[in-house]
């Protein structure tokens, strides 16, 4: 049965600890749930439920004193022994463009730098790509542009130490990877290589390659034509719900959704809403919402943001995130959340070599320093603030 999802009015702060939040009522609903939070992706939200559909206001008492909340509403209506639920509405006060705040990982004052902290070569394993988290550690990929390998570096969260670094894993580019924590393995996407559409599972603790599966994408797909599936030639994105215990890939052509199931099985086509003309890069997901990391494309996109869609495509918000490095992946912790950056720089570096040179008309070979510049490229975490 669908059910009527209401709209939210208005959501007031009334006093220090209180929020007033005023919506449409749906007149066939049996009543409302409503959610509300400390972040605007609802990560361990509470709840509170209005039992009468013809109530439009409730007031959230006893909150965190001068603490920002959001909150969101949707109707559910009982038909015998069973409960219907609408979709959520749009949260209140969360803004549909927000600029978040960046704060660099160290410890004891030196900045967490991956590929040197994991005694990696510059020119090696030396870009960083997908980055996930299974809550003690975090894993990020390092590729190599060379021989279009990477390594993972396995990474303790408490104190940043790296305690793994993996043996080349054939995944290609390793654009992005993601934790399933049900099956308790790593899922690293290729992108780009023989096989775009290549996902490939590593064991967390060994760091070595579990199996690789082609994922094919059925003519007939729920939410998508047979175009669609046609389109579908290859994934830059991964991203795994434990809640839904479900998986979800962004497309690399239009940048659309595949909703994958336990055993990476195609379940349905999702069509995004809004989108912005910006480098797509890794993707996140809660239970709720589907983020995903874009980089600027031109010299007038300022910021890398994060576009994020619910589960059924429909646009959220557009968060900005940092400026001057590129944005590659995003991973979260609860309510907090991460993103990996990588910045490309030259250094002028000097060199001793031996010429041949002419003194009084005698050739006679001297040493002499010779400035080059030589292209760098460093990566760091960042904890973004503001979501």
């Amino acid at each position: 049965m669908r059910v009527g999802a209401p709209s939210v009015k208005s959501f007031k702060r009334k006093s220090s600890t209180k929020y007033k939040l005023t919506w449409k009522t749906n007149p066939s609903a049996s009543g409302y749930q409503i959610q509300y939070a400390q972040n605007g992706m609802f990560v361990g939200a509470k709840k509170a439920t209005v039992k009468k559909a013809k109530t439009s206001s409730y007031t959230l008492s006893r909150l965190a004193k001068k603490k920002n909340y959001y909150a969101r509403i949707r109707a559910y209506k009982k038909v015998g022994g069973t409960t219907y639920y609408s979709s959520w509405s749009e949260a209140g006060n969360v803004k549909k463009t927000r600029t978040a705040k960046a704060s660099l990982l160290s410890k004891k004052k030196k900045v967490f730098e991956i590929r040197k902290w994991a005694d990696q070569k510059m020119f090696q394993y030396d870009t960083l790509q997908g980055s996930c988290t299974d809550g003690t550690y975090a894993y990020y990929l390092l590729f190599n542009r060379k021989v279009s390998k990477c390594k993972i570096v396995k990474v303790k969260r408490s104190n940043l130490k790296v305690v793994q670094v993996s043996g080349a894993l054939d995944v290609a580019h390793g654009n992005d990877m993601t934790y399933d924590s049900h099956r308790k393995r790593l899922v690293i996407v290729h992108s780009t290589g023989v096989d775009p559409k290549r996902l490939t599972s590593v064991d967390p603790q060994s760091l070595g390659i579990i199996e690789s599966k082609h994922v094919q994408i059925p003519k007939k797909l729920a939410g998508g034509s047979i175009a669609d599936a046609n389109g579908a030639t290859a994934f830059s994105g991964v991203a795994y719900s434990s809640g839904r215990k479900q998986y979800v890939v962004l497309l690399s052509h239009n940048y659309n959704f595949v909703i994958l199931d336990s055993d990476l099985e195609p379940v349905r086509y999702v069509k995004a809403g809004k989108k912005y003309n910006y480098v797509m890069q890794g993707i996140d997901a809660t239970d709720d919402y589907i983020m995903v990391a874009q980089s600027p494309k031109t010299s007038k996109q300022k910021y890398n943001i994060i576009t994020v869609y619910d589960w059924d495509g429909r646009y959220i918000s557009k968060i900005n995130v940092k400026k001057g490095y590129e944005i590659e992946s995003i991973y979260h912790v609860g309510s907090k959340y991460y993103a990996g950056f990588y910045r490309s720089y030259y250094k002028t570096r000097y060199k001793n070599v031996i010429k041949k040179v002419k003194v009084k008309g005698k050739e006679k070979k001297k040493k002499v320093k010779v400035k080059y510049r030589e292209y760098q490229r460093d990566n760091y975490v960042y904890q973004i603030k503001g979501i």
